[in-house]
């Protein structure tokens, strides 16, 4: 099974288990509702299966994996 699949069949529990997480750094409160923390990751696992999903190039890859790539989906995700 590949990453992608995996996070997509299990994304339920993983946002589940990302706001426990979040909880111990940052209470919610004012700042992100419970609410918000798991709709935010919800957000950004999405856009995290769907990037996997997209096939690259060798070079595509080296530029990515060198912050040289197209941040757009994650970076849109991430401001909401």
């Amino acid at each position: 099974m590949s990453l992608s699949a995996f996070i997509h069949e299990h994304h339920e529990q993983i946002i589940s288990d990302f706001a426990v997480f979040a909880r111990t750094l940052m209470p919610p409160g004012p700042e992100m509702t419970d609410v918000e923390v798991r709709d935010h990751a919800a957000d950004i696992l999405t856009a995290v299966v769907h990037d996997m999903s997209i096939g690259q190039t060798s070079a595509e890859q080296s530029l990515k994996s060198q912050g040289g790539g197209d941040h757009g989906s994650l970076r849109e995700a991430s401001r909401r």
